[in-house]
């Protein structure tokens, strides 16, 4: 009886124990969270004192605004394609209260909906009030569910709010879904749309954008991309004011005429930027006689597409000396004296002989044929330095063996007298005659690059220099007769990449140096060799060769 008393009486008092425990912790917990209180508070008085936290709430939200377009805009810029954006507005509403008071009541930030979660993305719908829309479907949904049709579809259906709509058709079944809005999207006006992209190069089957799409225009639309979309009428309203237009990949079989995309060009005389890749019937189809076509404003120049097909729209058209071109072309024809292309490139490029300071100067070029790419490419800068030709030729369908003939063309296509940097690379050796006629004279051209066998043939030419020298019973003041000019006078720095420098009957390390002390004995030394990637090239080598210059090698010792 003991016993049982005092063991009732040890459990009251635990229980009694846990009960004051528990007391105190809640009282703990309570002074936490006043402390907490306490301390949000004083962050946020704190934080009011903070100059920007003093600015109007107007010009902080557009700060806002400014802060996550600017990262949109950066990644959709920067990738090429369509981005995968972060949620950047969530690093505002997390700062401070003030912060994220004055978020939820500046529209524009929210005026670009995640659809990749609906829920969300009706919120911001809400958030964004009556605010311009832009709309980025950029994601493939691995279970396209009706939160996410309704959604596609609402959003659609309200063209008249939509800014920029930039829509990437991973799927048929996202593909489907547009084509069902398309039936929302016609006679319907789009008073504020400026940027349409829609890609649907993915699917199978193109989709076909009707004569009524958007109502049969869009005032303010500047720039317009369409990836395997049709258009049922091609000269329309939508491209009247447009800056920017890119057309691509669209099915053989359905691509427009020649013709039918040149009279849809003249209604953009507004353009900056002009992209047409595999969008243009190969089948070639002439223009009416004097056709003409001006783009003052036109920047950037992109065509892919037949050789035929781009002469037929390259040769009428005219745009500013400063345009940046690059013409991705391919052909069936092996007789390059057939390709009306050629001359037409020259024609471009010819009044740059009349000044170093043209916008069409070459002063760098880059010729290549050595197989890395599906054809035969040129590049031509007018600063050495530029990052992007101001001229890109690429032909894409003729053989390396064509080499030589299309190393001669291209090395003719304009005066080279203001060239400073060569590169050619090429599988094949060259002609040596092919760069003395062009280049042998050359005062301005200070260096030159070779890769593979394209520098055989230019160092034996180098190797093969004769220097003036006095006979042994020669007066001082004469000179011998059989003394020759020097040829690339300014050359000083020479490039070897990809070089095998135990060729068979090549000589490559000896016929090298020959030319080095020719040139040094002459009084026109080379001060650089650059050596990048080369062939069965050692140290041992490289020490020979800095006796009679300065090289730069990446200390690369390749076998074969």
């Amino acid at each position: 009886m003991h016993s049982n008393t005092h063991l009732e009486s040890g459990g009251s008092i635990g229980t009694s124990r846990s009960h004051i425990t528990f007391n105190t912790i809640q009282k703990y917990d309570e002074k936490i969270r006043r402390t907490t209180e306490e301390l949000k508070q004083i962050q946020y008085e704190r934080n009011l004192l903070v100059p920007i936290c003093r600015l109007p709430a107007e010009i902080l939200g557009s700060i806002f605004t400014f802060y996550i377009d600017s990262y949109s805009q950066e990644h959709y810029v920067y990738s090429g394609t369509f981005h995968q954006r972060g949620r950047w507005w969530v690093d505002i509403l997390l700062v401070c209260r003030h912060w994220c008071a004055t978020a939820y009541n500046t529209p524009s930030m929210w005026s670009t909906p995640d659809f990749r979660f609906p829920r969300l993305a009706w919120r911001m719908l809400k958030y964004s009030g009556s605010t311009p829309l832009n709309i980025i479907w950029d994601f493939h949904p691995t279970l396209l569910r009706d939160e996410h049709r309704r959604l596609f579809m609402k959003v659609l259906s309200s063209l008249s709010r939509i800014a920029s709509l930039h829509l990437n058709l991973f799927s048929p079944t996202i593909r489907d879904l547009f084509e069902d809005s398309l039936t929302e999207m016609a006679n319907e006006p789009a008073p504020l749309l400026h940027s349409l992209v829609i890609d649907c190069t993915e699917v199978m089957y193109p989709v076909i954008l009707s004569e009524d799409f958007l109502g049969g225009g869009a005032p303010r639309l500047t720039r317009l991309e369409l990836g395997g979309c049709l258009l049922e009428r091609w000269r329309t309203p939508l491209f009247t004011n447009l800056t920017h237009l890119t057309i691509r990949s669209m099915p053989v079989t359905e691509r427009p005429s020649t013709k039918v995309i040149f009279e849809a060009l003249r209604e953009a005389h507004n353009l900056e930027v002009l992209e047409l890749e595999y969008c243009v019937s190969p089948i070639p189809t002439s223009l009416p006689p004097n056709s003409t076509i001006s783009f003052p404003r036109l920047r950037i120049l992109f065509l892919s597409m037949t050789d035929d097909t781009c002469y037929t729209l390259l040769e009428p058209m005219s745009f500013p000396a400063t345009t940046s071109i690059h013409l991705e072309c391919y052909t069936s024809s092996f007789d390059w004296h057939h390709i009306p292309l050629i001359p037409c490139i020259s024609g471009l490029l010819y009044p740059a002989s009349s000044s170093a300071d043209h916008p069409r100067a070459i002063r760098s070029l880059m010729l290549d044929s050595s197989g890395f790419h599906d054809g035969l490419v040129l590049k031509a800068w007018n600063y050495s330095d530029a990052e992007i030709p101001h001229l890109w030729f690429e032909m894409n369908g003729i053989a390396t063996p064509h080499t030589q003939y299309f190393t001669q063309k291209m090395l003719g296509l304009g005066p080279l007298i203001h060239l400073e940097a060569l590169r050619i690379f090429s599988a094949e050796p060259l002609s040596q005659n092919i760069i003395v006629e062009n280049l042998g004279k050359s005062t301005s051209l200070r260096s030159i690059y070779l890769l593979q066998r394209a520098s055989f043939g230019f160092l034996k030419l180098l190797s093969g220099v004769t220097v003036a020298r006095k006979g042994k019973y020669e007066d001082s003041g004469k000179k011998q007769a059989t003394a020759q000019p020097i040829l690339f006078p300014s050359l000083k720095t020479i490039g070897l990449v990809n070089v095998d420098f135990r060729a068979s009957s090549s000589h490559v390390l000896e016929t090298l140096l020959m030319a080095l002390r020719l040139r040094t004995e002459s009084g026109f030394p080379v001060e650089r060799l650059v050596l990048e990637s080369c062939i069965r090239l050692y140290s041992f080598d490289v020490k020979r060769i800095e006796e009679e210059v300065v090289v730069e090698w990446d200390g690369l010792e390749l076998d074969l």
